[in-house]
């Protein structure tokens, strides 16, 4: 795959002398339809170091970004319309799913609406050490396949 195609990862938190985790922030552009869909094709055994079910609720609601770009074509993986709009989804699903065969705990993934009412106050760093304390602590399993979780072909 190209260098162009590849991603970099937004951080990564050592605890520890052996605990690594990769931090990844999630904007609103990170909740679409189809981040649903990849979401509701994870593995039930997957251990995730965010609230699954929150993250699924709030991909149901996908926003409508006003760029003309937000959904351009990404070749080679994505060469088609709504490029962008497919491989943010893809990309945090391999982002969630592969740190484990590396040697990474789960990745810890922060919404922009957990933080946006203190990411800009003075108090932020310690609120923000707290916050992925109890990320690291946490372990949010996949819910099992239920109605409202269906591995079927809609992208809702």
């Amino acid at each position: 795959m190209p260098t162009r195609s590849w991603r970099k990862v937004d951080g990564i938190l050592k605890r520890g002398t052996s605990d690594r985790y990769i931090v990844e922030i999630d904007e609103g552009h990170h909740f679409n339809c189809y981040r649903g869909m990849t979401l509701r094709r994870y593995p039930a055994e997957l251990q995730l170091a965010f609230d699954y079910k929150t993250w699924l609720d709030r991909s149901r609601a996908e926003p409508r970004q006003q760029s003309r770009m937000w959904a351009a074509s990404k070749p080679p993986l994505l060469p088609n319309g709504g490029g962008r709009h497919l491989q943010r989804p893809f990309r945090d699903a391999l982002a969630d799913i592969l740190p484990p065969d590396y040697g990474f705990q789960s990745t810890i993934r922060i919404a922009d609406f957990e933080v946006e009412h203190w990411i800009t106050t003075k108090n932020a760093p310690s609120l923000m050490e707290s916050l992925l304390s109890q990320e690291t602590r946490k372990c949010y399993a996949v819910s099992p396949m239920s109605p409202d979780n269906t591995r079927g072909n809609r992208p809702d």
